[in-house]
């Protein structure tokens, strides 16, 4: 028997060529099926948020942060000497000053001379 000019396979026994809807057979595997934890795709997939500083940030404050970012994990004398001019580019006078006074805070008072004298171009004790 042929339709549209097909003939069907041989041995197969079912030459009824209406399709069978795979979904109506879905419980008759003998699975066990808990529907309480079945979730469509967009409810199971979380999608990962941006961060704050990532949305709402100034793109000079973006920048400066790399940059100190990168001197952190370097750790060079010529990392740290190439921040200043990035933090001078994208920083306003008032933010490099407190930055420059939290810095300042952090450090030891026993080595505050050093990294005052540091910072003003002058030999580290």
């Amino acid at each position: 028997m042929r339709v549209n000019g097909l003939r069907p396979r041989v041995g197969h026994a079912d030459t009824d060529l209406e399709k069978e809807n795979a979904a109506s057979f879905a419980g008759d595997s003998g699975a066990i099926v808990d529907e309480s934890q079945e979730t469509t795709r967009g409810q199971d997939t979380l999608k990962r948020s941006r961060s704050a500083i990532s949305r709402f940030g100034k793109d000079e404050h973006k920048r400066a942060a790399k940059m100190l970012g990168y001197c952190l994990i370097l750790g060079t004398p010529a990392a740290w000497g190439g921040l200043a001019p990035v933090l001078r580019n994208h920083l306003t006078p008032v933010e490099r000053m407190s930055l420059a006074a939290a810095a300042l805070a952090s450090v030891e008072d026993d080595d505050i001379d050093t990294a005052i004298w540091a910072a003003l171009g002058g030999e580290a004790a």
